[in-house]
C-alpha cells in the first residue's frame, strides 16, 4: 500500500496471511498488486479514502475476477471494490491509469440544485440533454461526444439553451476554452462572457442565448477542453473552478485545426496603424472579400464587405481596448490584433 505522492506503508500484504483491519490515515493511496515474490507488478489501484470521504470509516477491499480473462474461458476482468460497514453499494476502485473527470481541469464544479443546461451547439457539436431540474450530474462530461472543428483565426457561433426553474429567473452562460493547452482556462482570451441571457425557460421551448467566438490565431493546433458554465444571478460567474446554488457546467472537446491559405499568407498584406485612433488601413495583393471585427468577448462589431484590395476600417466609434479582425481573402482567412486608443 503506497501513499499517493508519498512512500511505502506497507509492504506484502499476502493472501490469505493478513486479517483483519488496517489501520491508516485518511488519505488517498495506490494498491498495486504483484506476483507471489513481489518481484512483478501486475497492476495497480486507486484507493482514494480521502476523496470518497471515508475518514474514521472501517471499509474491507476485496479481489474479484481473472487478471487475464482470456485464459479463464473470458470471465470477468479482475478488479478491486470496497465494502463499507455501513452496507450500500460496493465501491469499484480505479486503476492507477485512470484520471478522474475532469483533470486536468479544475472541479468537478459543484451547484446545489442542478438547472440544467439543455442544448450546446459549436462548430459541429449538436449536444442536447435532460431539462428536467436534478436530473443530470452538476458538472456533465461529454468530452467523449464527436470533438467540434475549428481552424485558427476563424468565427463560430454558439447556441445556448436551458432550464431557468421558472419566470422571473434570468440565467446567463460563460465559455472557457483551453486555447493554449496548459490545463487551465486563464488566459485573457480564454474566457467567453455569454452577454445574451435566458429568462423563465423550460429549456424546451426555443429561448437561446447566442453568440460569435472568435478563435486566437495563435490557438496551439489539436485537441483541447471547452467548458460551458450557465448560472443564475452572477456569483463567480466568470471564474472556471467555482460553481454556485443554481445551475450546471458541460464540459466538451474541441480539434483546432491550422487555417488553409492557400494563395494568401500573412505576406501579402499589410494593416496601419497599430494602435489605431480611427481609421485601420489595410492593404493586400488580392481583393478583400469581407473584413469583421471581434471584441475580447467574441462579439462582432464591425462588418465589412469592402471587395478591394486596399480598404480602410472605421474603428472611430470602437472603445479603446484589444480588437481582433478577421480579413476573409479568396476563400482564405487571415486574423490579426489591433489597439485601438
Amino acid at each position: 500500500v503506497n501513499q499517493d505522492g508519498g512512500g511505502i506503508l506497507v509492504d506484502d500484504i499476502s493472501y490469505p496471511e493478513f486479517q483483519g483491519y488496517l489501520e491508516l490515515p485518511t488519505d488517498d493511496y495506490l494498491i498495486d498488486i504483484t506476483t507471489a515474490d513481489n518481484s512483478v507488478k501486475v497492476a495497480g489501484y486507486q484507493a482514494y479514502l480521502a476523496e470518497l470521504g471515508l475518514a474514521d470509516a472501517a471499509v474491507t477491499v476485496f479481489a474479484s475476477g481473472f487478471l487475464n480473462p482470456a485464459v479463464n474461458q473470458d470471465g470477468p476482468a479482475f478488479g478491486l471494490w470496497v465494502s463499507l460497514a455501513s452496507g450500500g453499494a460496493l465501491v469499484e476502485l480505479n486503476d492507477e491509469a485512470f484520471v478522474p473527470f475532469p483533470a486536468p481541469y479544475c472541479g468537478p464544479l459543484e451547484f446545489n440544485i442542478v438547472e440544467p443546461m439543455t442544448n450546446v451547439e459549436f462548430a459541429g457539436i449538436a449536444n442536447r440533454s435532460n431539462a428536467a431540474q436534478d436530473g443530470s450530474p452538476a458538472h456533465e462530461d461529454f468530452t467523449a461526444l464527436t470533438p467540434g472543428q475549428v481552424n485558427l483565426g476563424e468565427s463560430y457561433d454558439i447556441i445556448l439553451e436551458g432550464n431557468t426553474a421558472g419566470d422571473p429567473f434570468t440565467n446567463r452562460f460563460a465559455v472557457f476554452i483551453d486555447w493554449n493547452q496548459d490545463g487551465e482556462f486563464s488566459g485573457a482570451e480564454e474566457v467567453y462572457e455569454i452577454t445574451q441571457t435566458i429568462t423563465g425557460s423550460t429549456g424546451e421551448d426555443g429561448q437561446q442565448a447566442t453568440q460569435t467566438l472568435v478563435v486566437p490565431s495563435d490557438a496551439v493546433v489539436g485537441q483541447t477542453r471547452m467548458r460551458v458554465k450557465k448560472i443564475y444571478a452572477t456569483t463567480a460567474y466568470l471564474n472556471p473552478c467555482l460553481g454556485t446554488t443554481f445551475g450546471q457546467a458541460e464540459e466538451y472537446t474541441l480539434d483546432v485545426e491550422g487555417l488553409s491559405s492557400d494563395g494568401f499568407d500573412s505576406t501579402d498584406f499589410t494593416y496601419y496603424p497599430n494602435p489605431v485612433n480611427d481609421i485601420l488601413s489595410i492593404s493586400t495583393v488580392s481583393t478583400v472579400d469581407n473584413i469583421k471585427v471581434y471584441n475580447m468577448l467574441g462579439q462582432m462589431v464591425v462588418e465589412t464587405a469592402p471587395k478591394v484590395s486596399n480598404p480602410q476600417v472605421d474603428m472611430n466609434e470602437l472603445q479603446s481596448g484589444v480588437y481582433l479582425v478577421t480579413l476573409e481573402v479568396e476563400g482564405s482567412l487571415q486574423t490579426f490584433r489591433v489597439i485601438k486608443q
